[in-house]
């Protein structure tokens, strides 16, 4: 579980609890520091700090300090790791000791072999949550929900998103990029852990409209104008208050409520 984080310029900070299951009968107290190497994929992408470790036989919450930080070779692990957290996909990863572990000599030599592996559940709740859409003779306004699963405030960036038909993924229904937006959705705050409104209006070339007759059907065969989607493209944001990363990010499943005001009556 991640307890706080925090964005850095180079770096996320990030405060986990950690459940350790001890299968001996045996407790230990460890007051000095302790440092190891984080992979994800397989990939070195940062170290945890252990500071006054104490185990008891049995289960144990391990409180651990997380510095993920870009060095240029671990970014693409990075924001695998965090666009996997906001797809809410649970993330594993191996903390691994060595020789630097610890100044202490003895417990250098048992570090050495030490690993690992844990896995970081989020919230089972996507990122982009829902879409209301309606298209207008002057383009589309779109209210994207949005829920940001992590502990701290997120600054929103560009949202570039296609929307594609679930039974037909390469068939584009309609794209939300909001750097092309009449409102400014760059700057948007999403507080921790809550449901966000995001508003996009685009002209009709800005929108790339695809199949509209297709889209009509579906629309007048669907119940209430819902049909169910997929989205997918780059987002970025800032994790508060100052590291800054773009993220590949689908959803399937997704329920979009679509309405076409050119049919509707003056």
């Amino acid at each position: 579980e991640i307890v706080s984080a925090e964005g850095l310029v180079d770096s996320v900070k990030m405060q986990v609890s950690v459940n350790l299951h001890n299968p001996s009968c045996v407790a230990a107290t460890i007051k000095s520091e302790m440092v190891f190497g984080i992979k994800f994929n397989g990939h070195r992408f940062g170290i945890a700090v252990v500071t006054g470790l104490h185990m008891v036989p049995g289960h144990n919450v391990v409180p651990l300090s997380f510095f993920l930080t870009n060095t240029g070779n671990n970014n693409e692990a990075i924001q695998q790791f965090i666009s996997g957290y906001m797809q809410a996909t649970e993330q594993p990863v191996t903390v691994v000791g060595s020789k630097l572990s610890s100044q202490d000599p003895f417990l250098s030599m048992l570090l050495q072999t030490f690993s690992v592996n844990m896995n970081f559940q989020p919230p089972s709740t996507q990122f982009i949550q829902g879409i209301t859409a309606k298209v207008w003779p002057e383009g589309l306004k779109a209210d994207v929900e949005v829920f940001n699963p992590l502990p701290v405030e997120l600054t929103m960036g560009n949202l570039d998103l296609g929307i594609y038909l679930q039974e037909a993924p390469d068939e584009k229904i309609f794209a939300l990029n909001s750097a092309l937006s009449q409102t400014h959705v760059p700057g948007t705050v999403l507080q921790p852990n809550q449901k966000s409104t995001v508003s996009i209006h685009l002209s009709i070339l800005g929108a790339q409209i695809g199949a509209i007759w297709e889209l009509q059907r579906l629309i007048a065969a669907a119940e209430a104008g819902r049909i169910t989607v997929s989205a997918r493209g780059p987002v970025t944001f800032t994790v508060q208050p100052s590291y800054t990363l773009t993220i590949p990010y689908s959803v399937d499943n997704l329920t979009a409520h679509l309405g076409w005001c050119i049919l509707c009556l003056p």
